[in-house]
């Protein structure tokens, strides 16, 4: 599946008719940047088509647990189904095992900030329904996210875990590729680096030597 990394909705708008897109992922940071609060961007993404079932990522911004717990719980009650991102800290983990838990447990998790399979492994664990490894940071700090990534899917495998990996936080277009080689299921990516990774120089060459011909 392709995600939009984005809360800038007039920038979302135009891809709308361009590609088959799965959803949008947005964080706090982005929804600062846009100027936006989380709800109204809800309501606009879904104004803007994408009102399916867990179509939209939002992000708690509460960093102790019943903060946490509380801030998705928010969101499920007024929203219904979309992916609550929760950083896997001591306290998201422990948040997302007790939202899981829950008898109201009714929304989705996206455990988020994953820089290793640990991470990762123990909110699968928990029941996050999707993993978000942050590719570009990973190699930034020394490691390696496709040796990251490749583990992780084979743990996930191995312990017959049902969460998805959707690889997040890239700087270049062959990270796009490479994440989906190395075992991701989903990406998520900014429409910035989504128009470099369309584009080609000689293929716009060959369409504009054609068009000569017209």
């Amino acid at each position: 599946m392709l995600y939009l990394d984005s809360a800038n909705i007039e920038e979302l708008r135009p891809w709308v008719h361009q590609l088959s897109l799965d959803g949008i992922t947005c964080n706090p940071k982005l929804l600062a940047q846009a100027g936006i609060k989380a709800d109204d961007f809800i309501g606009q993404a879904r104004a803007l088509g994408f009102d399916r079932p867990h179509q939209l990522f939002v992000q708690v911004t509460a960093t102790d647990t019943a903060g946490m717990v509380a801030q998705a719980r928010q969101l499920w009650s007024r929203w219904g189904a979309v992916y609550c991102k929760i950083p896997v800290s001591p306290a998201g983990l422990t948040a997302i095992h007790q939202l899981k838990r829950s008898d109201d447990a009714s929304g989705a998790i996206c455990a988020t900030a994953i820089y290793c399979e640990r991470q990762a492994f123990l909110a699968a664990r928990e029941g996050a329904d999707y993993l978000a490894p942050y590719v570009n940071r990973i190699d930034r700090e020394g490691g390696d996210f496709q040796r990251v990534i490749g583990r992780l899917r084979e743990l996930l495998e191995r312990q017959q875990l049902p969460a998805r990996i959707v690889a997040a936080s890239f700087a270049i277009p062959e990270q796009l590729t490479q994440a989906l080689l190395a075992g991701a299921h989903d990406l998520t990516v900014s429409p910035a680096l989504l128009t470099q990774y369309l584009a080609n120089a000689q293929t716009a060459q060959a369409v504009a030597e054609f068009a000569s011909y017209g």
